[in-house]
């Protein structure tokens, strides 16, 4: 298609080379379609790289919120068991306290 337009505007300039504006009117009626036909395909191409990048980074986002939920529920059961042998502890001490003291009032 291209090839015979060209062809057409050669013998357009080689017969008439006085006559541009015909050489204008098919210039806009033939390259015009095609310029869109190209930039259509040619526009698509930028619009999928990102809407693929657009859509690796989504999965990325998502992976790392994961691992971060995780991770904070890896830390919140630490700080439950931490908690609650810190309870055991507090216990024994007051167990200890209370022990110390019976052993002060005896050794009186």
């Amino acid at each position: 298609m291209i090839g015979g337009f060209m062809l057409l505007i050669a013998k357009v300039v080689w017969d008439c080379p006085q006559n541009l504006d015909l050489l204008k009117t098919l210039s806009a009626i033939f390259l015009g379609p095609i310029g869109t036909i190209l930039g259509f395909y040619f526009g698509q191409r930028p619009v999928e790289k990102l809407t693929e990048r657009t859509e690796d980074l989504i999965k990325q986002v998502e992976q790392r919120k994961n691992e971060l939920e995780e991770e904070k529920d890896r830390l919140k059961r630490e700080k439950d068991e931490s908690a609650a042998k810190v309870k055991v502890y507090a216990e024994r001490m007051e167990k200890a306290d209370k022990l110390m003291e019976r052993l002060e009032a005896l050794s009186k």
